[in-house]
Formats: C-alpha cells, structure tokens, sequence
C-alpha cells in the first residue's frame, strides 16, 4: 500500500443507495427487512444519521448530483477550484478506486469529483446486465459488486475504496414491495462478508447512503406504492478493530434503531471524517466536520 500507515488496511466507503432512515411502519421495507448484520453493527460501532439534505436547506425533493457532491467535498458552494475527496488522495500520493454499478456512474464517477470525470484507471463498472429484471432478481448486482469489493479489500493495493450498490433503490423504483424488501436483505447479507474482510485486513469500513426510497416503499397515509427517492436521513456507521464498542457521543440507538435518533450532521462531513481516519490534513474551507 502506498499510505501513511503501512499496517492501516483500506479505508472503504460502502454507499448503500436507496437506504433511508424513518420509523418502522408497514410501508417501510427496510424496517420489515430482516437485517441483523446491520443492527448489530449499530450496537457494536459508532452509528449515527445524517441528514441528506445540505444544512439549511429544506426539499421536498431529493437531488442525489448535489448529494453526490455534498457527501464528496464536503462543501456547500463550489468552484472547479475546490478539490473533492479523490483530489485529496492523489495530493497525498495514496491508492485509490471506485467500484459502481451503470446507474450510478455519473454520480459515482463526476458529481461526487466535484463535476470532474474520474480516470478510467481509478473505477471499475459492475453490471450483472439488463435492469429490466431487477425486481425479480434483486441479488445479482450486489453479489456482484460485493464479490469485487472483497478481491479488491484483499489485494491490499489500494488505501482507499469507494464502492457504490445500486440494487435496492433500483428495485424499490420498480414498485414491488416484496422484491424491495428482499434487496435490503440481500445488502444485509452482503455485509457479513465485507465487514469480516475489511477488519482481517485492519481496514475500515464506512456505511452511509446518499438518499433514501426503500424505507418509504409504500405511502402510508393512501396506501399507494412510493416509487420517488426521499429527503429523509441516511445512516453513517463505521467499523474497525479501533472503533469496537465506541460511539460518535451523540445518543446511540436504543435497539439498534436509528429511526430513535437525531441526525448528528449531514453528507458534508463524510468527507472531513474519511480525511481524519487516514491521517490527512483537514482543509480549513471545508462546510462538513470529522464526526470522530
């Protein structure tokens, strides 16, 4: 690896799109998901909410380009000539890539570089092929994408990676309730895996989203299904051996529910946090905060 600290693993950012945060009700797929592997992270690491609007602003409407750029500059008001989570690294000299499935290319690979195109040699695109098909076979792209980040956690060649699923927000569009409620399982299942490879290789894993859908699957009020992204808080949560029965020192999550909480910050301070875990200097422009 080529980073500050030779017995740090990579640092990984696991974006678990369409995973929003709210009450458990009947027409929230993630609360009727059965999803141990991530309730018990919340227990045993520091977890928390974010809001996934900037501070300040309040939408009825999500816009997951200014997410994407919030969550990686960190910044509020931008120009071409602030630096983006990905310039930070290269200052550094560090490793780094990004794995995402077709959807979410453009945000994966030029919003969240604060509108730069990411170089071919720093990304790799995951398809399990048509999407027509996503509400009936919710489990492929993740596997996919999960078998990826696995071989990439285990190669030790990069310090940081980005990896980017894509299912369960793309499945809760299509409409079916059931399939969406599988597809949070599916993400579920996949962190077993990742969690246990990123802590046998002193890593570190960061879990958040960008937007939510899923947990609004179903409109409550008219009982019609909701196929539109939502403005509702996204969960942040990260693991490693040093972090291990610590929290962020906000209200932890009675049960391992995040719903209980309030959110601690917003997408901006992803960026300073990841900064801070690798040893980097924090900016003096930056709007976000490291959270730890």
């Amino acid at each position: 690896m080529n980073g500050k600290n030779e017995n740090l693993g990579p640092v990984v950012l696991l974006v678990l799109d369409g995973w929003g945060i709210a009450a458990g009700s009947d027409g929230n797929a993630v609360s009727r998901a059965k999803t141990p592997n991530f309730r018990e992270l919340i227990v045993k690491y520091p977890a928390t909410i974010l809001n996934s609007s900037r501070p300040g602003i309040i939408r009825k409407k999500t816009k997951i380009a200014d997410n994407y750029l919030a969550l990686g500059t960190g910044k509020q008001k931008l120009s071409q000539a602030n630096l983006s989570l990905f310039g930070y690294l290269d200052r550094a000299g560090l490793d780094w890539t990004v794995i995402t499935e077709p959807e979410k290319m453009a945000y994966g690979l030029f919003f969240i570089n604060n509108k730069r195109k990411v170089k071919e040699e720093n990304f790799q695109i995951i398809s399990s092929g048509p999407t027509d098909d996503y509400s009936e076979t919710p489990a492929m792209a993740a596997e996919l994408l999960a078998a990826e980040l696995l071989k990439k956690i285990k190669s030790r060649k990069f310090d940081f990676i980005l990896a980017i699923m894509a299912n369960l927000d793309l499945v809760a569009h299509r409409g079916n309730f059931s399939a969406t409620v599988e597809a949070a399982q599916v993400m579920d299942r996949a962190l077993n895996g990742i969690v246990k490879t990123v802590l046998d290789n002193s890593g570190v894993l960061l879990i958040s989203s960008t937007h939510g859908n899923a947990e609004e699957a179903i409109e409550m009020k008219t009982e019609l299904k909701n196929k539109k992204d939502t403005v509702n808080p996204v969960p942040f949560i990260i693991v490693g051996k040093q972090f291990e029965g610590k929290s962020f020192g906000f209200m932890e999550a009675p049960g391992g529910d995040l719903a209980l909480v309030a959110p601690a910050g917003s997408l901006l301070d992803v960026t300073p946090t990841i900064l801070k875990i690798m040893n980097l200097p924090l900016p003096d422009d930056l709007d976000g905060k490291a959270l730890i």
